[in-house]
């Protein structure tokens, strides 16, 4: 019983929540015992079909299970740390529909320190998933840290003027032209509307040879820029990032 009590009232045990079960008791729990601690929320897809009772559910009924775990998250999400959500990517277009209640619910909150987006397959549309992030950056400094890992937005990104300090946008296929930069110039000119960056992750992420093959002459600032990751393809050049 003393070790129980220990555990029960040490709030930095229950600061991450693993939404794993789609029930409102649990979420409920862990809010109740991280008393007041800011929390990480982690929703993964597989964590939580792994816990559906039925294991023989139709995709459906899987999405709708997801859905309400997402919810039980939004009712704690101004004392949210960090957010990290992955699944398939009809799953997450759903998901970022809710991203107005939560950027209600943060109204007033200290930014994130890191939000992730992440799938493993190709989206067939991109159209919902930019609508929804144009309206989360519309809050400047969401997040200290973001992150997309699969999905991509239509071009141009809605990240223009945010307070992202770590960006990483990989993407592990090749792009439709509709989500890429014209160019490096187009590029280069958004990334230096990003005036706190310090980090620069980008994989899958540049204009495609056939629109890209001059260097950029003019140098772009980003004073904050101490770090920059590249994964790149055959065909393509680190040359355009020395104007950086």
């Amino acid at each position: 019983r003393r070790w129980r009590d220990i555990v029960l009232n040490n709030p930095s045990l229950w600061a991450p929540h693993i939404l794993a079960i789609p029930q409102l008791s649990p979420v409920n729990a862990l809010h109740h015992r991280s008393m007041g601690v800011p929390i990480t929320l982690h929703l993964s897809w597989e964590d939580i079909r792994k816990n559906i009772i039925n294991q023989r559910a139709v995709l459906h009924e899987l999405h709708l299970a997801v859905m309400l775990a997402v919810k039980l998250a939004f009712q704690y999400s101004f004392r949210a740390k960090d957010i990290h959500i992955s699944g398939t990517p009809s799953l997450l277009l759903r998901l970022l529909s809710e991203l107005d209640e939560f950027i209600i619910r943060r109204h007033g909150a200290p930014p994130l320190q890191a939000f992730t987006i992440e799938t493993h397959e190709i989206p067939s549309s991109n159209i919902d998933f930019n609508l929804s992030l144009l309206g989360m950056f519309q809050q400047r400094n969401l997040a200290e840290r973001f992150s997309l890992k699969g999905l991509s937005p239509l071009w141009p990104w809605p990240l223009s003027g945010s307070q992202i300090k770590h960006l990483s946008l990989r993407f592990f296929s090749e792009l439709d032209v509709d989500c890429l930069p014209p160019s490096y110039a187009d590029l280069f000119a958004l990334l230096e509307t990003l005036s706190s960056l310090e980090m620069l992750e980008l994989e899958n992420a540049t204009p495609r040879p056939q629109s890209s093959r001059s260097v950029p002459t003019a140098y772009y600032k980003l004073p904050n820029l101490r770090a920059l990751s590249l994964w790149l393809q055959r065909y393509e050049s680190i040359t355009p990032f020395q104007q950086l």
